[in-house]
């Protein structure tokens, strides 16, 4: 459901709803790229603002943010939705993210430990919300905020070749990524 059933959550709009989970996305974004500069994974090399960049990476996250959500985490949602512990659907939102990047080539146990832990967030963010527009929110601004905000849309935030950086995979394929 992209909307909650329950009439406890009736009453949150959905601007409200997509608001809270943009929130939770760049705080996290923000929290990766800090870790990343306080560790040296990171180095600032400057400001620039490019409105049309980002209003267009804007749109791309959104988008990429709805197919994610539906297919990877909706779909697993949808086919358990008899199970009633929690923790089971989130373990398994976790492993849909996994096996969608599975085999990219490049792909590390790395990156699969960090695909398994932002799917397993974003599966409990429908939970524990009983709908979709947070996780999406979250998808949306992290996604933007790890692409643009912080990779040259903004403000230009330099991967070190460190386990706290990521090197060539960028801050958010470093060890910073992962806390």
């Amino acid at each position: 459901h992209w909307t909650a059933p329950s009439p406890a959550r009736a009453g949150a709009t959905i601007p409200a709803r997509a608001g809270l989970g943009a929130a939770i996305g760049l705080s996290g974004a923000s929290l990766v790229v800090a870790i990343a500069l306080l560790t040296k994974g990171a180095i600032f090399r400057g400001v620039q603002l490019n409105v049309l960049t980002l209003f267009i990476s804007l749109i791309g996250a959104m988008c990429f943010a709805v197919k994610t959500e539906l297919l990877l985490h909706g779909v697993v949602l949808r086919l358990m939705r008899d199970v009633r512990n929690p923790v089971p659907k989130i373990v398994v939102g976790g492993l849909a993210s996994t096996a969608a990047i599975f085999f990219t080539a490049g792909a590390t146990s790395f990156d699969w430990a960090i695909a398994f832990a932002w799917g397993a967030v974003c599966t409990a963010m429908w939970v524990t919300f009983e709908g979709a527009w947070e996780a999406w929110g979250a998808h949306t601004a992290f996604l933007f905020g790890s692409t643009s905000l912080f990779s040259g849309g903004l403000v230009d935030v330099r991967a070190q070749a460190s386990t706290w950086g990521g090197g060539d995979r960028g801050v958010f394929g470093g060890g910073a990524a992962l806390v």
